[in-house]
């Protein structure tokens, strides 16, 4: 089977990654073959409820950069928050929400940036039809349903 490249969401930008210690509360955990990457380029990587005592020792934030929660509960991002601003105020932290409220409030108490996955994926459609036309909505359903189905 062919490696396939990662998902969007795994990719950040101008960072040398395995430089960065990582941690990552996602809602679901990632695919295997993003895991086996990952270890491969040293990322350090921590999944699990960041509710749970047992992760926020393992979690370490003292020594975190970049902190990323794809957890759409509000309550668990702002003890995130809470938790990362008294520990490692230096670190970034991007949380996620799916109510505009929300959003709101995860930037009130610090977050550096909120993913909100309807405006983030509405936005990078329009870039794609603006940059590609509409004949390159079939080439994105076909790379998708390619990783989709892997």
């Amino acid at each position: 089977m062919a490696e396939t490249k990662p998902a969007p969401w795994m990719k950040l930008r101008g960072m040398r990654l395995p430089n960065y210690r990582i941690c990552i509360f996602p809602r679901l955990l990632p695919r295997r073959d993003a895991l086996k990457r990952w270890e491969k380029k040293s990322i350090h990587r921590l999944f699990g409820d960041i509710t749970d005592f047992d992760i926020q020792e393992r979690a370490n934030l003292k020594s975190a950069k970049l902190v990323i929660s794809t957890v759409p509960d509000v309550d668990d991002n702002l003890l995130l928050l809470r938790m990362l601003h008294h520990e490692n105020s230096r670190a970034k932290i991007l949380t996620m929400a799916l109510e505009v409220h929300d959003a709101k409030a995860l930037y009130k108490a610090g977050a550096d940036y909120v993913i909100m996955p309807h405006l983030t994926s509405g936005r990078q459609i329009a870039k794609l039809i603006k940059e590609d036309g509409v004949s390159s909505i079939a080439q994105a359903k076909n790379r998708d349903l390619k990783y989709i189905n892997q």
